[in-house]
């Protein structure tokens, strides 16, 4: 949308570097900073004439250029539908659904996303387009129905209540943790004393992790644990179970010291989440030498290039990839890998050893799926288990 009142373009007059999007939000502080990331890669705005990332460096004498309009938007105060979304029932009931989230999709919008009228698609959006009865339930407009949540790159099962009562009995259900909910994760495996993974056999019983969790005393946008509290901000008691069902090899190179690696072993999980933190299963497998493939945000520096690239090929220091078939080849017995390395191969455009950098397929999220969900419903027992996902296994 273009400007509706003029703003004359603003030149960067500091000497310390600071990075536009961050700028901008203080300077417009009604405006979220997610509003002019989106402008930047929309390219309306522009600094020296030119488009740049959100995570572009001011420096002093930057013209910054601003297309979007700047009038202060109007809080919604009805969450509109979107048809756009579709919702994967998984099973419906009277009063309740169970549906099945994908990847990449919000649950329900921010509170900036309300305060500046810029509705993202979500979950909540496409659950009152097809049941507009939904308005009425929850606690928040913006939240219809949502009485627990997924991250946004977090797929699988969720408990959707249909009617107020409803609501209110999952919520205390919540509370008093008597919902089980089973997850799947691909980790990274840090952890020492697995020297044949092949031979691994799967334990019968749950390890715990029982330490607190709360924000980061160093990075306020990310969560941590310690088995000190003090050590965190609003720590708040945290118990995860957890068991490796499975360990492989996966291509990566990385350096320990001076010594270069070219392979690293991966452990499938099982977790069991007894309370509800943010990013409670990633933040504690990350904690035990098991942060999760994909995850930016909670994996070991060591592992980072991990995360960036996948170099399927039989000679890693030439960086040399290898055919999709070659692929399915070498990791034969490795089903839960095998899908997801095939198609993220086929989504890669033809690539030589000289554009690799540029073309190699990236993890595009970490790889964990909420696959069961177990709980009794007014005196009734029930048990949901979702489809596997498209990194775990084919179906073929």
């Amino acid at each position: 949308m273009l400007n509706e009142t003029y703003i004359p373009t603003i030149t960067y007059q500091e000497k310390t570097p600071k990075r536009i999007d961050k700028f901008l939000a203080e300077k417009y502080p009604e405006f979220s900073r997610r509003f002019f990331q989106d402008g930047l890669r929309n390219k309306e705005i522009l600094i020296n004439g030119k488009s740049k990332s959100p995570s572009y460096k001011l420096k002093e004498g930057d013209k910054i250029e601003i297309k979007l309009s700047l009038k202060k938007p109007v809080a919604i105060a009805e969450l509109p539908p979107n048809e756009k979304v579709k919702v994967d029932i998984v099973a419906k009931y009277p009063d309740f659904l169970i549906i099945n989230k994908p990847v990449g999709l919000v649950v329900h919008p921010s509170v900036f996303d309300v305060r500046n009228n810029s509705i993202p698609p979500t979950l909540a959006g496409g659950l009152i387009a097809k049941f507009p009865e939904l308005q009425k339930v929850g606690e928040d407009f913006t939240r219809p129905g949502i009485v627990h949540r997924l991250d946004k790159n977090t797929s699988g099962l969720m408990i959707v209540p249909l009617t107020q009562k409803a609501f209110g009995e999952f919520k205390k259900m919540f509370r008093h943790h008597l919902i089980t909910k089973t997850y799947l994760a691909l980790s990274w495996n840090l952890q020492k004393g697995i020297t044949n993974p092949k031979n691994y056999k799967e334990p019968k019983l749950y390890k715990t992790i029982a330490t607190p969790i709360g924000k980061s005393t160093k990075e306020h946008t990310k969560q941590a644990t310690a088995k000190n509290p003090e050590r965190l901000i609003n720590p708040k008691e945290a118990i995860t179970l957890y068991k490796i069902i499975g360990y492989d090899k996966f291509p990566c190179l990385y350096k320990i010291g001076k010594i270069k690696k070219q392979e690293k072993t991966v452990a499938l999980i099982k977790a069991k989440p007894q309370t509800g933190r943010k990013h409670q299963i990633r933040v504690h497998l990350s904690s035990i030498g098991l942060p999760l493939v994909g995850d930016s945000q909670y994996t070991s520096r060591l592992l980072k290039n991990c995360n960036k690239r996948l170099f399927l090929n039989s000679d890693f220091r030439q960086n040399t990839p290898v055919s999709s078939n070659a692929c399915q080849k070498k990791f034969a017995n490795t089903p839960y890998l095998r899908t997801f390395f095939d198609g993220a191969l086929n989504k890669t455009e033809k690539f030589s050893s000289k554009t690799e950098s540029k073309n190699s397929p990236n993890f595009p999220h970490h790889l964990l799926h909420a696959h069961k969900l177990e709980f009794t419903y007014r005196g009734e027992k029930y048990s949901f288990t979702a489809p596997k996902p498209d990194w775990l296994e084919s179906d073929s």
